[in-house]
């Protein structure tokens, strides 16, 4: 335990309110992001999070034996999530399709059987030498994630998913149980990129305004990936960069399997850069992450920097800054109005409200009619500054929620032009909200966009 959280511990125990408060604001974001994603409807978030300080403060004054502040806190909060979804309250209320599903899925648990067929599979697993089998033995009786499991046996996460395949079938044979057809989801760069058909140079585009009927977006999508978190669901999006937009990156996604962080459901979605021949290296990620009735949520997400795997989950701290979860419901409410100077004031901070009008947008020969919203994101600045600055995304989404196209701008500063920010494109002026001046920078387009079947 870090000594600033010891010492505030035993400032709490003796009534010092002062010393809470600094305990709880250390972990507040963990904590927050917990109660968010164990509860559906963000009326009750408040209450939780009250009941969980009066639960806290109460044990810690106890003087109990607390080794990991931030463990016990989470558990606090957890059992004070459950007992919200006990109480005579929440009983009496009526539930959403959309909060019975989440909440079955989560917290229903079939009484584990002990049976013989459980007592040989252990038994074969415990003794068992061979990789495939060791790696089961690892995944399935050592609760190790597959990322623990790669680290450890100094291999991709493929490898592992093809040893546990195996292994499953093999476990099948010994027990005399029907081997199951079927291949493990992986696919091959090579494969990838024959299937990755988007045109070296951008195709033309044209947006003009659009007098269909404003129409309200909700996002399958985990934005802004164009992926949507279901298993089984793969997409793709192209990367071209200004002045001659080229083609410099495509990227490759596929929701593989359910997992759980935390005791929070999910989906396991990979991302991965292919490598386009002209010297820009690939990178991979893996997220994981849900969809709830108004969100998009991220639960963790896996890199690998300078050689070492990097695994953050939504109790880490900071990672809602980076991460965290988004709106996924968009409609034009009148929140941007343009000026005569054609620069944009906002009227709101609505979140819902981030349309900025109907468009016709023409990629290649197809066209869409897309509502367009902006959004604004950070990005790390470069130079000896290295400090984070804002960007804008202008998306354009089709009325079933799939992107189309997203024009990104990065922030001008200090009255220069960035290095990667383009002030004089053919139809791409820079666009003004609220009197920040937002550069082009590029253009990523989605398969659906682009008509490329994945």
């Amino acid at each position: 335990m870090p000594d600033k959280d010891s010492n505030l511990l035993r400032r709490i125990a003796k009534g010092d309110t002062n010393a809470f408060v600094a305990l709880i604001q250390r972990h507040q974001s963990q904590l927050l992001a917990l109660i968010r994603r164990e509860l559906a409807d963000p009326d009750h978030w408040e209450d939780v999070w009250q009941e969980t300080l009066l639960a806290a403060w109460v044990g810690l004054r106890k003087s109990m034996q607390v080794h990991n502040p931030l463990g016990w806190l989470v558990q606090v909060a957890r059992n004070r999530c459950r007992d919200h979804f006990r109480s005579p309250q929440r009983r009496l209320r009526p539930s959403t399709n959309e909060e019975l599903e989440t909440h079955c899925g989560r917290r229903i648990r079939l009484p584990a059987r002990r049976s013989e067929t459980t007592d040989q599979i252990a038994e074969i697993l415990q003794s068992a030498t061979k990789t495939e089998l060791r790696t089961a033995r690892m995944f399935y009786l050592q609760n190790l994630s597959l990322l623990e499991i790669a680290a450890q046996e100094r291999c991709p996460i493929g490898t592992i998913k093809r040893r546990l395949y195996v292994a499953r079938n093999e476990l099948r044979r010994k027990l005399n149980l029907p081997v199951k057809p079927g291949r493990v989801i992986m696919t091959t760069k090579s494969k990838i990129q024959k299937r990755a058909k988007f045109p070296q140079r951008m195709p033309e585009i044209k947006i003009t305004h659009s007098k269909a009927k404003p129409f309200e977006v909700v996002s399958p999508e985990l934005l802004w990936w164009v992926c949507r978190p279901k298993i089984g669901d793969h997409a793709m999006w192209a990367t071209y960069d200004p002045p001659d937009w080229r083609l410099t990156s495509v990227t490759d996604l596929r929701a593989i399997r359910p997992i759980t962080i935390h005791g929070v459901e999910g989906v396991e979605i990979e991302s991965r850069d292919l490598e386009i021949p002209n010297g820009q290296p690939a990178s991979n990620r893996t997220f994981y992450a849900r969809l709830t009735e108004t969100t998009s949520q991220y639960l963790a997400v896996a890199t690998t920097e300078k050689g070492r795997l990097r695994f953050r989950t939504f109790l880490d701290k900071d990672f809602d800054q980076d991460w965290g979860e988004e709106g996924r419901i968009f409609a034009d409410r009148g929140r941007f109005v343009q000026q005569p100077d054609g620069s944009y004031v906002q009227k709101s901070q609505n979140p819902v409200a981030m349309g900025a009008g109907m468009f016709r947008v023409t990629v290649g020969e197809k066209s869409f009619t897309c509502l367009r919203v902006f959004y604004w994101s950070y990005y790390d600045q470069m130079g000896p500054q290295k400090d984070k600055r804002m960007a804008l995304i202008e998306a354009f989404f089709a009325k079933n929620g799939r992107t189309i196209l997203l024009r990104h701008y990065c922030e001008e500063t200090s009255g220069k032009k960035m290095s990667m920010g383009f002030d004089n494109l053919p139809g791409r002026p820079p666009i003004v909200i609220d009197g920040v001046t937002f550069l082009p920078w590029y253009n990523c387009i989605g398969h659906i966009g682009c008509n490329v079947k994945v």
